[in-house]
């Protein structure tokens, strides 16, 4: 359909324009997640009596999504923790706290105080922050319970990562660019 025109002559026009693969693989998962929300948006305005019928159904996604396989290897690992050590911010013990705890970027750097039993040492995760909407206990190393211990603490801030003590900590884009100029991986 007109959806599928379209994005036939974005990859064409990314192409003429030497667009790698993985830049149009991008733009297309871009466009399945609109898809995805236009579908719910649609769903939920045929549900309150809006619309007769969603116009995203039956509309398939713009590409078939690949999962990514890449693996940083113990050198980069060091390499990036180095940085983080260098650097010394909040966002910085927020990527050291994705690597001790693999959890997402959102669930770390939105960490609160309160869901935190650094006596057992494990993390309570609530399903409302959580991906799967299920509640989760991540268990913490003795590294994670140092870098959480390590944070200063902000009067009245339920946050573990704050940069002023009025919120989470927020920038990752901003951080991620410092840090690939520091490690070039």
């Amino acid at each position: 359909g007109a959806v599928d025109r379209a994005c036939d002559r974005a990859q064409k026009k990314a192409a003429s324009k030497g667009a790698d693969k993985e830049s149009v693989q991008r733009a297309g998962v871009t466009a399945n997640r609109l898809l995805v929300a236009l579908h719910k948006f649609f769903a939920w305005a045929v549900e309150k009596d809006s619309l007769i019928a969603n116009p995203a159904a039956g509309l398939k996604p713009v590409v078939k999504e690949v999962s990514r396989d890449r693996k940083l290897a113990d050198d980069e690992i060091r390499a990036i923790w180095q940085a983080c050590d260098d650097i010394g911010n909040a966002m910085a013990d927020a990527t050291k706290m994705l690597f001790l705890t693999g959890r997402r970027l959102r669930e770390v750097t939105a960490m609160r105080l309160a869901e935190l039993d650094l006596e057992a040492a494990e993390w309570h995760l609530p399903p409302s922050r959580t991906k799967n909407q299920l509640y989760a206990i991540t268990p913490l190393s003795k590294g994670a319970v140092a870098v959480i211990a390590g944070r200063p603490k902000f009067d009245g801030s339920p946050f573990v990562f704050t940069s002023y003590g009025s919120g989470e900590v927020k920038g990752y884009s901003k951080f991620k660019a410092e840090l690939d100029r520091r490690v070039q991986l």
